[in-house]
């Protein structure tokens, strides 16, 4: 990925959460830079790369389908799996497009996850099986997330699916029922912690 496809990446978002009935908006390049900072790299990127870090260190270097006998666990994972990625691709259709409504649920989704991660880190007595569990409902949500928010990070999108061993051009809902987006037995590996580059502002008057 080049710094212009996360600047490209970064100022579509940015123009999704201004956005006003579909309306292009003003960008000025601090709140850009705040947009960038705030959110793409110290939510979005430390949830994402930090999941997988913690992924490496519980299930190993390859990516582990889910267990017949086991279903994904409840918590804020699955939760917002249950809701946020239709509500991101309803505000991004053609017929209902609100693009300032898909960026807010996918900047509440990031954080409200990046929360829980946190939890499950800090969660010392969480017992092994526990912990894997939910990680892997993290790494289903990130790897939806991925595939909702492609029309407006396509580079970050196509990160993601490097990582996880998806194809680019992935879709969401799967179509097999009990089918996970990112592929079973595929290498995790962790470097989504550096594609955003701060947009450099002019000085001021």
């Amino acid at each position: 990925m080049t710094v212009n496809s996360a600047h490209s990446d970064a100022l579509r978002f940015h123009a999704c959460l201004l956005s006003e009935n579909g309306s292009p908006p003003v960008i000025h390049p601090r709140e850009l830079d705040e947009t960038v900072q705030l959110f793409l790299i110290d939510e979005l990127e430390r949830w994402s790369d930090g999941l997988l870090h913690q992924l490496l260190d519980v299930v190993g270097v390859r990516s582990p389908g889910p267990r017949p006998d086991a279903g994904l666990p409840a918590g804020a994972a699955v939760r917002l799996l249950a809701t946020a990625p239709y509500e991101v691709r309803e505000w991004l259709s053609p017929h209902s497009f609100a693009p300032d409504r898909a960026a807010a649920v996918f900047v509440r989704t990031v954080v409200e996850a990046r929360r829980d991660l946190r939890r499950i880190t800090s969660a010392r007595l969480l017992a092994h099986s526990a912990r894997r569990t939910q990680l892997l409902a993290h790494l289903e949500l990130l790897a939806t997330l991925a595939v909702v928010i492609r029309p407006v990070m396509p580079g970050w999108s196509g990160l993601v699916a490097e990582h996880l061993g998806m194809p680019r051009d992935a879709h969401w809902p799967p179509t097999a029922a009990g089918h996970r987006l990112f592929v079973p037995d595929a290498p995790l590996r962790t470097g989504l912690l550096a594609y955003f580059v701060v947009p450099v502002s002019p000085p001021s008057g």
